[in-house]
């Protein structure tokens, strides 16, 4: 299972990091949005390490109460850095954003049907600039309760991977190898609608070769995680959190160099912890 390592910024002191130990890393939309377009990302152009592309939905309806940036918007970015993957925009459905049933169902629509016009741009782009190409984007599945998950599976393989024109940039009206799981950021392993019943739940609905990338899970998720082979991959930012608790707690500022030094354990941390089982590994 690999672990992304998401960063909050391009700081050359944080891609300094990520090169001295090879870490993967995974960016958000949010942070190169300034003054009404995307800046800033040429600092990823020679990364030298698997780099994603998240939309960051999440922080967007958090804070934003939407997206500040259209579908083409997006996709020139992802463009611009190609990424190994660029997650679709999806609409976050935590309790704290979608207070009811109606309102999850609503933003599992808008998910579906922003990756329709996702492709749709995607198709019409690389008709129109053929030598910038625009790769797929990775599919994000929403909801909050496991059978939320099921429907948004079952309404974009209807409407969106059976389309003929899919194929076009899927290169078959097949599931595409990795999709994206939302809403998983800081949920619960064990209760009502835990992380595990989401994953059963994906595992029943999807085929069986299209793993999972899970967005922004727990820590204590990674090492119980690693021994499900549908998980892929995985990313989080904990590590940001815990330097700012720190600088909080002790009184101190947060300098360049604490965050780098707790970006570097809790990378080499998540790789102990993500190494499947001596067992499975024999398999």
């Amino acid at each position: 299972m690999l672990v992304y390592c998401g960063v909050p910024t391009t700081q050359q002191s944080f891609l300094n990091v990520a090169r001295s130990i090879e870490s993967a890393l995974l960016v958000s939309a949010n942070a190169f949005w300034k003054d009404g377009k995307f800046r800033g990302y040429e600092a990823l152009w020679d990364i030298e390490v698997p780099l994603a592309l998240d939309s960051g939905g999440f922080v967007a309806m958090r804070r934003y109460g939407g997206y500040r940036w259209s579908v083409l918007d997006y996709i020139d970015l992802a463009v611009m850095l190609r990424p190994v993957f660029w997650a679709a925009q999806d609409y976050a459905c935590e309790p704290e954003i979608a207070a009811d049933s109606r309102e999850v169902a609503r933003r599992i629509r808008s998910t579906v049907f922003t990756l329709g016009e996702t492709f749709a741009r995607v198709i019409h782009w690389n008709q129109e600039l053929p030598g910038q190409p625009a790769t797929a984007p990775m599919p994000v599945i929403q909801g909050w309760r496991p059978g939320d998950y099921r429907t948004c599976v079952k309404l974009i393989e209807d409407h969106i991977i059976s389309d003929p024109a899919a194929a076009q940039i899927l290169g078959s009206n097949e599931w595409p190898a990795t999709v994206g799981v939302g809403s998983v950021c800081r949920r619960n392993l064990t209760g009502p609608n835990n992380l595990y019943q989401v994953i059963d739940a994906l595992e029943d609905a999807l085929p069986s070769p299209v793993r999972l990338h899970l967005f922004g899970v727990k820590s204590t998720a990674v090492a119980k995680l690693k021994d499900r082979p549908r998980v892929a991959s995985v990313d989080s930012m904990a590590w940001n959190y815990a330097a700012r608790r720190e600088a909080f707690t002790n009184r101190v500022p947060k300098t360049k160099e604490l965050l780098c030094d707790k970006m570097t354990a809790w990378i080499v941390r998540q790789r102990k912890m993500s190494r499947p089982s001596t067992q499975l590994a024999l398999f």
